[in-house]
């Protein structure tokens, strides 16, 4: 965003952004035609949303416990929505967490400095018995609450704050429980990543670090599906 905002209008000519669209832009970066802003909420979202690349891989990495590969796409797409709830429940709970100004960034045991808090530093929400976003937050806040040290007011205003977003029915479809428009504005490509590595796990038994899952979308994206992407359809219309 910041060499977009250094370069000269004049010099942006044959130049592309790509930039990742994390649940809002600055007004000041839309309607350009040099800036397209992913359809979701990043271009990892956008890899599994738009393009298919979970079902592609599921092929190769459920073909021990999928009897067909019809079978693999099912369980695949299974995966997906659980992995999505999830995803979901922690970008509210950051969303909240950030307007209350608490912190959102856990404190590393080891380096004693601060990171980006993960799905596994909270794995018992993925073994629970999750159905919808709602039932994912109540189950992510008591482990972040934890995590990141809030005390018990801070705990209820966060819990507060998640109920009045997911009772916010979507501009699209008017609905509180949509879980596409969630899907859109709170799922972030690594949470969904690390969610279906340990689903993965949990439900098949099946070992693969979120690293190689995420570099096997990334190979995995379906081009059949690139001229439907929303990215691509804006670079297009940029030329």
């Amino acid at each position: 965003m910041r060499a977009f905002s250094d370069l000269e209008p004049s010099l942006r000519h044959g130049v592309l952004f790509i930039v990742d669209c994390d649940g809002g832009v600055d007004p000041f970066f839309k309607g350009h035609l040099e800036l397209v802003i992913s359809a979701n909420r990043d271009i990892e979202a956008d890899l599994l949303f738009e393009l298919g690349a979970l079902e592609r891989v599921a092929l190769s990495i459920l073909s021990t416990v999928a009897a067909n590969p019809q079978d693999a796409v099912e369980t695949a797409h299974s995966l997906l929505v659980s992995a999505s709830m999830v995803a979901v429940g922690f970008g509210v709970i950051r969303t909240a967490a950030q307007s209350a100004s608490l912190p959102v960034r856990v404190l590393d045991a080891r380096t004693g400095l601060r990171r980006r808090l993960t799905v596994f530093d909270a794995p018992s929400v993925v073994g629970a018995p999750v159905h919808d976003s709602a039932e994912a937050v109540a189950e992510l806040l008591r482990e972040m609450g934890s995590l990141l040290k809030w005390s018990g007011s801070d705990q209820t205003s966060v819990a507060e704050l998640t109920h009045q977003i997911l009772r916010t029915p979507c501009t699209l479809h008017g609905s509180s429980t949509c879980l596409v428009c969630q899907q859109n504005r709170y799922c972030g490509g690594h949470d969904l990543v690390e969610s279906l590595s340990l689903f993965l796990r949990i439900r098949h038994n099946i070992r693969l670090p979120a690293s190689d899952l995420d570099r096997d979308l990334r190979i995995a994206a379906d081009r059949s599906r690139l001229s439907s992407w929303r990215v691509v359809q804006r670079g297009r219309s940029a030329r």
